[in-house]
């Protein structure tokens, strides 16, 4: 972190996962993109899992907030490659924000399991860090993509590889999907932010789709309404200078025209 910043506004500590127990789930339509995924809250959500698909939700978070994600389904046997099922937390800034919790990993959850090629009980997932602004100084990718408040992105990955063949077209697996946000929104920006300036929120225009539509283009577009003839224009200095000189010309024009006839 960079010296000015040191005490301004400390780097919060990474959470701590704490167990998940799935509800009843709702059953949600899941985008294929962060610009397609509905925007869910916390709870449990059902899901429909294809080997080589994404399904993704978007998760709104404010400053001092973080996010877990656990995924539970039940693989049939033979299905292809289990292990390459993975849940992920991307941000507004387009990085991945997540605390260590692969295999081997100390703080991994004890229930989570991955099953083999006879299938059964699936359940993994994530935790990402506590949105901060302090972290926009950080050396660590996932701590500086966390640094912004805003819609967060949840995708569910199963990776497929082409071996498999069209065995893989017709697996489809129910998955139930539970999310919890952790923290208190808090204001996570320094004081000296200037006002002007306010820190995006997670609830912003950009979410809730109020944002005017953009203007009209190409062929097709209509230009704007010309004025009424009997409209007054207001001109300014340079077109003063060309209603003076029209003038000007005009009564030349006049007088030349008056010395010819005589």
């Amino acid at each position: 972190m960079s010296e000015h910043n040191l005490g301004l506004l400390p780097a919060p500590a990474a959470p701590e996962w704490e167990p998940l127990e799935p509800g009843r789930a709702r059953p949600v339509a899941a985008g294929t993109t962060p610009t397609n995924a509905p925007v869910v809250t916390d709870g449990s959500h059902r899901l429909v899992l294809r080997p080589g698909r994404t399904a993704v939700l978007a998760v709104p978070l404010g400053w001092d907030q973080s996010l877990q994600a656990q995924l539970d389904a039940r693989l049939p046997a033979g299905a292809p490659d289990p292990g390459g099922i993975n849940v992920e937390v991307v941000t507004p800034l387009l990085g991945t924000s997540a605390v260590p919790l692969a295999e081997g990993s100390a703080d991994r959850p004890a229930d989570w399991r991955t099953p083999g090629v006879r299938g059964g009980r699936l359940r993994t997932g994530a935790q990402s860090q506590v949105v901060a602004y302090a972290h926009r100084d950080s050396y660590d990718s996932t701590l500086t993509s966390a640094s912004l408040a805003g819609v967060h992105h949840v995708l569910v990955r199963w990776a497929a590889g082409d071996a498999a063949g069209a065995q893989l077209r017709g697996v489809r697996v129910a998955a139930t999907l539970t999310l919890r946000t952790t923290g208190e929104p808090g204001g996570g920006v320094p004081a000296y932010t200037p006002s002007t300036l306010p820190a995006p929120e997670a609830g912003s225009r950009l979410v809730d789709g109020t944002l005017p539509e953009p203007a009209p283009q190409g062929p097709d577009a209509r230009p704007p309404a010309a004025a009424d003839d009997d409209s007054v224009v207001p001109l300014g200095g340079r077109g003063l200078a060309v209603a003076a000189l029209a003038t000007g010309l005009a009564v030349v024009g006049l007088l030349w025209l008056r010395r010819r006839r005589g």
